[in-house]
């Protein structure tokens, strides 16, 4: 995600101690990633996640229902990043 002045960015550590997390971006409005506290990739989302921005769910436990996305992260605390899109993927 290059930065620029005139692109909405937001930013937040999210705590996983006590369980898993769900984050939800609306339908083709986002780019996004997830990384662990030492940077490491946990999980695309937005467009350039694995719904390819469809408002897909992600994590939760219990049976996987269809629709949700798992981003395991070796760590509790994760840095979320969203910035809004100014294009749509194709198709």
């Amino acid at each position: 995600m290059t930065l620029n002045s005139d692109t909405p960015y937001g930013s937040a550590t999210l705590d996983l101690k006590d369980g898993p997390m769900v984050v939800e971006l609306p339908p083709g409005a986002y780019i996004g990633l997830i990384n662990d506290h030492n940077q490491s990739w946990v999980l695309d989302m937005g467009i350039t996640g694995p719904d390819g921005s469809k408002g897909g769910k992600p994590d939760y436990k219990g049976k996987m229902p269809k629709g949700y996305y798992v981003g395991k992260s070796a760590t509790y605390k994760v840095l979320l990043a969203v910035r809004a899109a100014g294009w749509r993927r194709p198709g």
